[in-house]
């Protein structure tokens, strides 16, 4: 692999970090208004699966294990009404760019 090509993926890795920690942070500060823990969907009630990606490992919700899941469905819509991604308890979650559908999971350190 050429030199470019390692730097642009460590480019890559290092964006989507500042980004996560972006993200998660606004997500902190912004207004608690609408966005009680009573209003989120119980995300005990998803089956989630072990995944390793380029920046470690995460959780990963598909819709075929999830596809009867009331929790799931109210988990995809939140997501899309949040950018596709936020922090809830603990976890950095989002709704996956391609078109499967699936979200992911990563507890924050």
């Amino acid at each position: 692999m050429s030199s470019e090509v390692e730097f642009l993926i460590k480019l890559r890795d290092a964006a989507a970090m500042i980004l996560d920690a972006s993200e998660g942070r606004l997500e902190a500060l912004a207004p608690t208004q609408g966005k009680t823990s009573d209003s989120l969907p119980d995300m005990s009630m998803i089956a989630w699966k072990n995944a390793i990606g380029s920046r470690g490992g995460f959780e990963v919700a598909e819709v075929t294990s999830n596809k009867d899941s009331m929790s799931f469905k109210q988990l995809q819509q939140v997501l899309r009404e949040h950018n596709r991604g936020m922090t809830i308890s603990g976890y950095f979650v989002w709704l996956f760019s391609d078109s499967s559908g699936s979200i992911g999971r990563k507890r924050k350190a």
